[in-house]
């Protein structure tokens, strides 16, 4: 019952920075109702055990797929796959939901760096970890410009 508990929390105070961020972007209903599927108890039961090291893996997985197939602000909501030509079909992201994806990766820097927080963190964390994402080539370029803008603070 523990680990459940701690990832509630852990939820709600990513929510928070997300919110936090997401007003200072002028999208406050984005803050309001972000990750709002993380309650769900499809994703909540089975992350709560993965974030404890003892979820399995496709139980993860489904949760994962489910999440992102919720949540606009990732960018594997937009994307599609050509079977026949083997291609990606890439959308333009609506620009809320590129504030609210920018507000996720600097509210999760927050919220999991707590007081070790970095106005460089989230930059960082995109040109590393975030190669593979299949975007848009103007969402890329807003999202990469906001990032250094923060982290030049």
């Amino acid at each position: 019952m523990k680990k459940y508990i701690k990832y509630f929390k852990t939820i709600c105070i990513h929510k928070w920075y997300v919110f936090l961020e997401c007003f200072n972007q002028g999208i406050i209903w984005q803050g309001i109702i972000h990750d709002m599927s993380k309650f769900s108890p499809s994703e909540f039961i089975a992350s709560a055990k993965y974030y404890n090291g003892d979820g399995n893996d496709k139980e993860y997985q489904e949760a994962w797929l489910h999440h992102k197939g919720h949540n606009k602000h990732h960018w594997e909501f937009w994307v599609d796959w050509n079977s026949s030509t083997g291609e990606y079909i890439i959308t333009e992201i609506p620009l809320k939901y590129v504030k609210e994806m920018y507000a996720d990766m600097v509210g999760a820097s927050k919220a999991y760096n707590k007081s070790k927080f970095d106005c460089k963190e989230p930059y960082n964390y995109f040109v590393e970890k975030c190669n593979g994402w299949v975007i848009n080539s103007q969402n890329k370029e807003w999202l990469i410009s906001k990032l250094k803008e923060l982290s030049l603070n």
